[in-house]
């Protein structure tokens, strides 16, 4: 497997008009090039954004789309939002995915990747030690980092009505890549940020911030991430769709399974344990399928 290093500005650019995702998958121009008779591309370019809670983060020890036969490429960028013509096939967040679907874009969505409960939340509010930011409600007028329009934290802060006394709209919102936000909390750019694993961890060991609040205390049980195929691609391509498919249900079983064997492929820290985020064999279909749909899944 080939892995490279990218930042583009143009992709950070496409987070406020497009779906935010944790997991991004497209087919070489000259895979899609292929007859019809071809049922496995061959390259899968592979996009990822650095958060635990994305299955590109495990690969490693194991790596079940090369298992599966897949040719994988991984292209790491800092936060990126692709555009719905590019999307193939990925595992994005949830609240991209719901939007997709309202706009009619031909998804099957068969699975939850990932979640978070009250006992093992995901995501946290977080601001310096000396910060006189105490609760949530202290959040107002404040600037907050989070990942951007879409994506799964501006989600969980719809719900500060219901828990809080402000609303979404009373915090100065400053959408940022996640890996910048520890450094731009420290340097006083914002005053708070809605970090995700490792970002987290980050700001704790390396600038001793603390912990507001967990997005559990927002929205106590939530699914974070999908996996999800473009109706066109995997009718044009059923093997290939049925092997990604297989895999990642494979990494998120091993994930459950093999919590400190994750934990090391990750660098992951106890606090993030793999195997309490991640639905591992956990299936939920989404309501919005046809039958037809279900009986797709079912297939594999």
């Amino acid at each position: 497997m080939e892995s490279r290093q990218l930042t583009r500005r143009d992709a950070l650019k496409t987070i406020g008009n497009t779906s935010a995702a944790l997991l991004t998958v497209s087919v070489s121009a000259r895979s899609l090039g292929l007859s019809a008779f071809a049922q496995i591309p061959e390259k899968i370019v592979l996009g990822t954004i650095p958060i635990l809670p994305s299955i590109a983060s495990y690969i490693g020890e194991v790596d079940f789309f090369k298992e599966e036969g897949l040719t994988v490429e991984v292209t790491r960028f800092n936060n990126f939002a692709p555009t719905a013509g590019n999307l193939l096939v990925g595992e994005f967040g949830v609240a991209p995915s719901i939007i997709g679907l309202t706009r009619g874009l031909p998804l099957y969505v068969p699975f939850l990747t990932a979640y978070s409960t009250p006992t093992h939340p995901v995501e946290r509010i977080m601001v310096m030690q000396n910060s006189p930011i105490k609760t949530l409600d202290d959040l107002k007028a404040k600037k907050l980092a989070f990942l951007g329009p879409g994506t799964v934290p501006d989600m969980f802060l719809g719900a500060l009505p219901k828990r809080t006394k402000i609303r979404k709209e009373d915090i100065d919102l400053v959408p940022m890549p996640a890996p910048n936000m520890p450094d731009a909390l420290a340097q006083g750019l914002v005053e708070a940020i809605f970090a995700i694993p490792p970002a987290d961890r980050v700001a704790e060991q390396k600038y001793k911030a603390r912990t507001v609040a967990n997005a559990t205390e927002l929205v106590p049980y939530a699914g974070l991430g999908t996996f999800a195929l473009r109706r066109d691609f995997a009718e044009a391509n059923p093997e290939a769709a049925k092997k990604l498919l297989r895999a990642c249900i494979r990494f998120n079983r091993w994930i459950d399974d093999n919590p400190a064997d994750a934990r090391r492929s990750r660098g992951q820290e106890p606090r993030a344990s793999p195997g309490s985020c991640y639905g591992g064999a956990h299936t939920v279909v989404s309501a919005q399928w046809a039958a037809g749909d279900a009986q797709y899944v079912a297939s594999l």
